[in-house]
């Protein structure tokens, strides 16, 4: 799909605003090893993944997490949260582009402490191929002006 490697980046100051922000434990391993994933291979997975990076925010309800996006696929969004999510929870997530994406959790496990590794669907459906590029050329656009 994609040979590069995405970065999303929220403004600085939204970031240390925020109450509640994820920590990556030195040494994990959150992010995919390429970010040109094969297509189903021997894992599990039926879609592309394409690797990002960077800092986000996911809106839960009121509350806004500070949260390390991890990839991404025509299905959904994967990052690490500073809390644990819930299937069927519904949340929001701010890569800094113009609009926040409205996400399904589908499964979240502990990493470590104010890491949890989250695995999340598109609440419209999965993208179109066209979408899917033009969602990968606007977050590239951003981490460009970052």
């Amino acid at each position: 799909m994609l040979g590069v490697d995405l970065q999303a980046q929220v403004a600085e100051e939204r970031w240390l605003g925020l109450d509640l922000r994820a920590s990556l434990p030195s040494g994990s391993d959150v992010r995919p090893s390429d970010s040109r994933c094969s297509f189903p291979d021997a894992s599990r997975r039926s879609r592309e993944r394409v690797a990002l990076a960077g800092r986000a925010i996911v809106r839960r309800g009121k509350r806004r997490l500070g949260v390390f996006p991890r990839d991404f696929s025509v299905g959904g969004v994967g990052f690490v949260s500073p809390c644990q999510l819930f299937p069927n929870e519904r949340v929001e997530l701010d890569l800094g582009l113009d609009e926040e994406l409205e996400l399904i959790v589908r499964r979240c496990r502990r990493l470590a402490a104010e890491a949890f590794v989250c695995g999340t669907v598109f609440a419209t459906g999965p993208m179109s191929a066209r979408q899917c590029r033009e969602f990968a050329d606007a977050v590239a656009s951003v981490s460009r002006s970052v």
